[in-house]
């Protein structure tokens, strides 16, 4: 009783959200044709008493900021974020339909309040009410499961579990630093075709994907992914991008005792994260091949892991091009109030969206310990992360409660340190307070 009402609920649901155009991800005719045909395919397989599991979170949060009005990329042009609220229903749903055939989708209903505020003293609010199909597939596999097939919506996970993601090649790249728990959008999968063989040790991954990301002209991407397990794990990963290029990855994963491992990552991409400018402020994108490489190492005690991760990246700018953005930086903040002052404009819009992209600093170091693993009512987090080149760093303290099975809670605290023409210290954030309840049913 309790599925069939679930999925008339979703049914209905589903017909008002295809109908709205302000549910943004659902706009188009092939994602809705997917849902509803997973959906459909839910509802008629329980009528024959397949296996059908359900399971739903509910998140709220809200975050206060506190803003640097002025920083090197925002002269007080463009309004900052000083609080932002969320509430977002999580629903996933699996679905068992022959014992080599089954189906599963996630999706999520996010309500946001968005408050800003300007250089002039203004303030302002944004509302939004969006529905996000983050994963949904239909999958087969052998009776020894040494082959598989997945169509659908996708999110593989190449750099679980570390800081800096750097082997998750395909584009565009959700998969942002500092994971945040509490975005859905970045846990957001990829529509492809996926097909997997197993082999004692060996595994074979094969996978063609679409692209939506306009910067790019090519409409599709494809990767390979070999991998081993032993004493010694590894992987070698190809990525294919027509228009930039052979791209690879490779990682190693070494568990050295019982209490510790050591991992190493690394990536050749052609085309750098973020856009090079000229003199005249204007950008391009280099595809001159750019390595990122990330050794880490876990410690892990009864209750605790401690982990360090060290960042090798090619893609972040050098001394010299630092140099020249920090004085066009300083020349078109003087231009403001000039008659060049849409070039302006234009200049500080683009850096900020190129400051969004990827990593900047060229060594990084991440150090963090926790309890997470402890079943108790109280667990703590806490990490820094430093960029050594520019000395600025980026603090945060999780403090989690769990009320019961199904109610936790958490407090989030954030600081960053720099200069002003540092990494973190340009950042319009100074300070974040986050509360956030989740409750799972």
């Amino acid at each position: 009783m309790r599925c069939n009402t679930w999925i008339f609920s979703i049914l209905i649901i589903f017909h008002r959200v295809c109908g709205r155009r302000h549910f943004r991800k659902f706009t188009t005719q092939n994602r809705c044709f997917l849902l509803f045909t997973l959906i459909t395919a839910s509802g008629s397989s329980a009528l024959v008493h397949a296996e059908l599991d359900i399971r739903q979170r509910l998140l709220m949060s809200s975050q206060w900021n506190e803003t640097r009005q002025h920083t090197q990329f925002n002269p007080g042009i463009f309004a900052v974020e000083q609080r932002h609220q969320q509430i977002a229903l999580d629903n996933d749903l699996k679905l068992a339909v022959h014992p080599n055939v089954s189906a599963a989708t996630r999706f999520a209903w996010i309500g946001e309040q968005t408050n800003f505020t300007a250089n002039a003293g203004g303030n302002s609010s944004e509302r939004d009410l969006s529905a996000v199909l983050l994963e949904a597939e239909l999958s087969w596999h052998s009776r020894f499961r040494t082959r598989q097939l997945r169509i659908g919506r996708i999110k593989p996970q190449w750099s679980q579990g570390f800081n800096w993601p750097v082997l998750d090649l395909l584009r565009p790249d959700r998969s942002r630093p500092n994971f945040d728990q509490d975005n859905l959008r970045q846990q957001q999968g990829f529509d492809m075709i996926n097909v997997r063989w197993r082999q004692s040790s060996w595994g074979l991954s094969a996978l063609v994907a679409t692209m939506d990301d306009s910067q790019y002209a090519a409409q599709h991407q494809s990767a390979l992914r070999l991998s081993h397990e032993g004493s010694v794990d590894s992987s070698l990963i190809w990525h294919y991008l027509p228009g930039v290029g052979h791209q690879w990855g490779a990682s190693l994963s070494i568990l050295i005792s019982d209490a510790s491992s050591l991992r190493v990552e690394s990536s050749y991409e052609r085309q750098r994260d973020r856009p090079e400018f000229d003199a005249q402020g204007s950008t391009a994108l280099a595809s001159d091949g750019y390595l990122k490489t990330l050794i880490g190492y876990q410690y892990s005690l009864e209750q605790w892991d401690i982990r360090a991760e060290y960042l090798y990246n090619q893609h972040a700018y050098n001394n010299s091009e630092q140099q020249q953005l920090n004085q066009l930086s300083d020349t078109f903040a003087q231009r403001l109030t000039s008659a060049e002052a849409a070039q302006s404009y234009a200049f500080f819009a683009s850096v900020n969206q190129a400051m969004a992209q990827g990593q900047s600093s060229r060594h990084g170091l991440y150090l963090m310990y926790t309890n997470q693993r402890d079943q108790g009512f109280w667990s703590w987090q806490q990490s820094v992360q430093l960029n050594t080149n520019d000395g600025s760093q980026y603090h945060q303290l999780q403090l989690g409660q769990r009320w019961s099975d199904e109610w936790h809670s958490r407090v989030q605290l954030e600081y960053f340190t720099g200069n002003e023409q540092s990494e973190f210290g340009r950042l319009p954030s100074q300070f974040n307070a986050r509360a956030s309840l989740y409750w799972s049913f």
